[in-house]
């Protein structure tokens, strides 16, 4: 299943194929999220969330950090980027929709209107997610 696909029915998406086109777009749009994937060409995923931290305009976006890397030293190397969480691959839509609702609802509110736009920066192996069992 495409990422965008499914998301699209309840966010309104914007896809960035690069990790320093996301840097860019996040400035331009200002997403309500960002989903960020690590292995991307031009600018890893890592590198790019550090660059969107830096900047004042993009600093207090959540951002969840898609990885099939889940050692210790991996997880610490996304959370030290600044990245709010992070999801392991291969996962399932509840997976996913639970954690962004999370960092979009921090506080539970399920009055919280739905995001404007939902940014997704990932590689051409990451645009899967597995069928639910």
């Amino acid at each position: 299943m495409i990422l965008r696909e499914i998301l699209k029915a309840s966010y309104e998406t914007i896809v960035a194929v690069n990790g320093r086109e996301a840097v860019d777009m996040a400035a331009i749009h200002q997403p309500d999220l960002i989903l960020m994937d690590i292995l991307m060409p031009e600018m890893d995923g890592l590198q790019a969330t550090r660059l969107i931290r830096h900047n004042p305009g993009t600093i207090s976006i959540p951002m969840l950090t898609v990885t099939a890397r889940v050692s210790f030293k991996d997880k610490e190397k996304v959370r030290q980027s600044g990245s709010n969480d992070f999801l392991a691959k291969p996962f399932t839509y509840e997976q996913l929709i639970d954690r962004i609702e999370r960092l979009l609802n921090p506080h539970g509110d399920s009055q919280t209107k739905k995001p404007s736009y939902l940014s997704l920066v990932y590689s051409a192996g990451t645009n899967k997610m597995k069928k639910k069992a």
